[in-house]
């Protein structure tokens, strides 16, 4: 979706090869730090499949969470559980798992769910 876009941008309709005037990075920038405010996809995408692994670690009760614990984790947590051969959604989820875990803090508790060598 972002190559089309910058395409369009930098090419328009014509088609024609055009020297890129600035990098996608700073397109994207908002406004006020000197960007075109354009919404970098890529990663909302990721913030968005971010905040799907939140709602499973957070909404234990819900539809969503029992039909998901089913269907993928057999038995056990959305970390240890696989992505070989599941949704594209469950793919995302894996993919973008280590950015949920880089800003998440996690609380021991009893020790029933923590993973002693692999859980910083």
């Amino acid at each position: 979706m972002d190559g089309i876009r910058a395409s369009f941008l930098w090419q328009g309709a014509e088609r024609k090869f055009n020297y890129h005037m600035a990098k996608w990075e700073m397109v994207t920038r908002p406004k006020d730090q000197g960007g075109l405010g354009i919404i970098n996809t890529r990663l909302m995408n990721d913030c968005l499949l971010v905040k799907w692994i939140w709602k499973i670690h957070q909404e234990l009760d819900s539809l969503l969470f029992q039909l998901l614990k089913a269907k993928y984790m057999n038995g056990v947590n959305f970390f240890s559980s696989k992505c070989k051969g599941a949704s594209q959604f469950w793919q995302g989820l894996h993919k973008v798992k280590h950015l949920f875990k880089w800003g998440g803090i996690f609380k021991v508790g009893n020790g029933k769910n923590c993973r002693f060598w692999q859980d910083s």
